[in-house]
């Protein structure tokens, strides 16, 4: 029997992942894109119920990284209570360690 872990989207993510699909959606005009990114954001967040550790670390202290096109996604696993976090999600192209320090002070 595989181990699944518990994932856990937090406010900010899921805030963050809207924005992603409105910006997609509406910026772009292209809905079926914005479908199409949705889609495999949740199939990597099925790896992560059962293979979190394949994805590498991340410069986010205590954070690993998935890549999906462009974005990332960042989680951080809790085994003892075999519960993933995924934290934040950020396009590459931004300074995300940057925004993620001053999300975290603020």
């Amino acid at each position: 029997m595989d181990f699944k872990y518990k994932v856990i989207l937090s406010e900010k993510a899921s805030r963050q992942i809207d924005a992603i699909y409105q910006y997609i959606s509406e910026n772009l005009q292209s809905d079926k894109a914005a479908k199409a990114l949705m889609a495999k954001i949740k199939k990597n967040l099925v790896y992560l119920e059962t293979a979190p550790h394949i994805f590498p670390l991340s410069k986010i202290k205590g954070c690993r990284k998935c890549l999906v096109d462009n974005y990332l996604v960042f989680f951080e696993i809790d085994e003892s209570a075999k519960e993933i976090h995924i934290v934040a999600a950020y396009h590459g192209s931004q300074d995300y360690l940057a925004i993620f320090l001053i999300e975290k002070i603020a």
